[in-house]
């Protein structure tokens, strides 16, 4: 039955990777690494998409395919009363949440706190399932747990969780100005034409790494439009221009808008974004296009060297005596032939890079 349930785990594959951001699965068999795109898989198995480096495209579950999702959640339920495994219990949730089946997953991890209290994955995935339910108060007080128990867990980005639960409770109170980007990520990106930023480019790939984590979980439940996850796609399209990502800035500027960002600046960013992608797509081309000139003048150089070296070797061959012409013969059609292979080789190796 383990053996089995491995195998069927595989077509969960990445559904509790270490990209979504608070949700956690325990075995090897359903994690991935994030920088993944798509994975097509077969058997019985599902089909799903995930975010690459630059871009939060969270996970996509068709709706013919969630069979597969009943089947390992029936396959862990049965493993769990055969073993007690409470990792088998904890992927049951997993799956369940992902199925959008809130209120059971968060009675399955509420179990497994009772039997083994202070496990990180139950208190992280306890936070997400209440915060998905509506109860940001539970939601608050199980991640800052979680939190405590792995301060560093998920690239170090759960104090932007912390703060998004915080700018909730303080929004229902005080009004929907908490959900600035200021407030839940403790900088902005000035309030000029285009963004700009006081922190260091290793502070801003730092917290570019952080909020692209939490985004791209966030991607998966919470839909357009969104007040919170419009703020933190645009702050994440204003990191990438600074730091000249200018196509996945393009890209998150107009998700943004898809969920409802409305500020002054939108517009001017994302074209301006989207001008100099074209522009540094251009000069791409333009330095491949070069190297690949540079590659074959520096081909032709060789070869003509070549070619004037073996005429005047040949030339000094003429005055030896038969004997030593043989030799001198034979040994430079040994170096002539070396030195092409090795040329030869030299220049397919430095085309893998260029073509």
């Amino acid at each position: 039955m383990k053996q089995k349930l491995l195998i069927n785990l595989l077509s969960i594959t990445l559904m509790t990777s270490p990209v979504f951001a608070c949700i956690n699965g325990e075995r090897e068999e359903i994690k991935i690494d994030y920088h993944s795109t798509v994975i097509p898989l077969t058997n019985d198995n599902i089909y799903i998409a995930i975010s690459d480096e630059n871009l939060p495209y969270g996970v996509a579950i068709p709706e013919q395919e969630k069979q597969s999702l009943e089947k390992n959640i029936v396959e862990l339920e049965q493993s769990y009363q055969q073993t007690k495994d409470l990792d088998d219990l904890s992927d049951k949730g997993v799956l369940l949440m992902y199925l959008g089946r809130y209120q059971q997953a968060k009675d399955i991890f509420l179990q497994i706190e009772k039997i083994e209290p202070n496990r990180y994955s139950t208190a992280s995935n306890l936070g997400t399932t209440y915060e998905l339910l509506g109860d940001n108060k539970n939601a608050l007080k199980w991640i800052k747990k979680a939190v405590e128990i792995n301060p560093t867990s998920h690239n170090n980005s759960e104090w932007i969780h912390v703060n998004i639960l915080e700018a909730k409770l303080e929004a229902k109170e005080k009004g929907e100005q908490f959900y600035s980007t200021k407030n839940i990520l403790k900088t902005n990106f000035g309030d000029k034409p285009l963004p700009i930023s006081t922190l260091s480019i290793y502070e801003l790939y730092n917290l570019r790494g952080q909020l692209f984590y939490q985004l791209t979980e966030r991607v998966n439940f919470v839909k357009p439009k969104n007040k919170i996850m419009a703020e933190l796609l645009f702050a994440l399209a204003d990191i990438d221009y600074i730091l000249e990502k200018y196509q996945s800035a393009s890209y998150n500027y107009q998700l943004a808008k898809e969920y409802g960002y409305q500020g002054q600046y939108l517009q001017i960013r994302s074209e301006d974004a989207k001008k100099r992608a074209t522009k540094q797509e251009e000069e791409k081309r333009r330095k491949k296009l070069l190297e690949q000139v540079g590659f074959f003048a520096i081909a032709l150089l060789v070869i003509s060297a070549i070619i004037a070296l073996m005429v005047w070797i040949r030339r000094k061959i003429i005055t030896f005596n038969e004997t030593a012409k043989i030799v001198m013969g034979w040994l430079f059609l040994v170096v002539l032939v070396g030195t092409l292979i090795a040329f030869m080789f030299f220049m397919f190796v430095i085309s893998l890079f260029l073509f």
